[in-house]
């Protein structure tokens, strides 16, 4: 009996020290496995915070091509996507502070000229009342069109087609620059400047 006894007290100790050793591999597998899992949902926390900061040129490298691996290439997506509207967006803004500040040059400059007596004529006043009009108007337009599409953003408006009447523009713009032609070639006006 003292055999039996003996071979069960080490049988009890092998028991023991193999529970032992596989509660720390399990716990060693699951600390291995929890990093490996744990690493790219961290690396798109960390990019989601820079998107939400506004840094959008940077992209997680997806090497997986399970559900995170999508979720990843679907977070690249959207940075692209806000990175391309951040570009569009000022873009825009360029260009609408350059045709705002086309008409309100005009207006400033023409209500200059008549303001300080430069005119020689009465037909030369009126053509420069006449631009300072459109000029005006063109402004006006402007305006609307930034609202119109602002409803457009917002899904208030759609879209309606009109047909461009090339001819008044382009004779619009020939009177402008006819203008400032014949002030160029006039030595009068030329040594009034």
């Amino acid at each position: 009996m003292k055999k039996i006894d003996a071979s069960v007290s080490h049988l009890r100790s092998l028991l023991f020290l193999s529970g032992i050793g596989a509660f720390l591999l399990a716990l060693g597998m699951i600390w291995i496995m929890s990093k490996l899992l744990s690493h790219p949902l961290l690396q798109m926390q960390k990019m989601t915070e820079k998107m939400a900061k506004g840094n959008w040129d940077s992209r997680l490298t997806v090497t997986s091509h399970d559900e995170v691996g999508a979720l990843g290439h679907s977070i690249n997506d959207l940075a692209a996507s806000l990175q391309r509207y951040r570009d569009t967006r000022q873009a825009f803004f360029s260009n609408i502070s350059h045709e705002l500040r086309t008409p309100v040059t005009y207006l400033q400059g023409y209500a200059k000229v008549l303001t300080d007596g430069l005119v020689a004529s009465e037909k030369e006043r009126k053509q420069y009342l006449s631009i300072i009009y459109q000029e005006s108007v063109r402004l006006d337009r402007l305006i609307s069109d930034l609202f119109d599409l602002s409803k457009m953003e917002e899904g208030q408006i759609k879209v309606k087609t009109e047909p461009l009447d090339l001819k008044e523009i382009m004779e619009t713009v020939l009177q402008k620059v006819k203008l400032k032609a014949e002030k160029k070639t006039d030595p009068i006006a030329r040594a009034a400047e």
